[in-house]
């Protein structure tokens, strides 16, 4: 069984931030930084 990966406030905030502006796609920012985009498009990094 995979465990499952806390993420930081700060590095949440930080990716939450890069997708609200809008200058790059959520495929690119989860690439940049090794998470999955589906976790980033539902809004579910815990």
């Amino acid at each position: 069984m995979v465990k499952k990966t806390n993420y930081e406030n700060g590095f949440k905030d930080k990716i939450a931030l890069e997708a609200m502006r809008g200058n790059r796609t959520i495929s690119e920012i989860a690439t940049e930084y090794n998470v999955a985009s589906s976790l980033l498009a539902n809004g579910r990094m815990s």
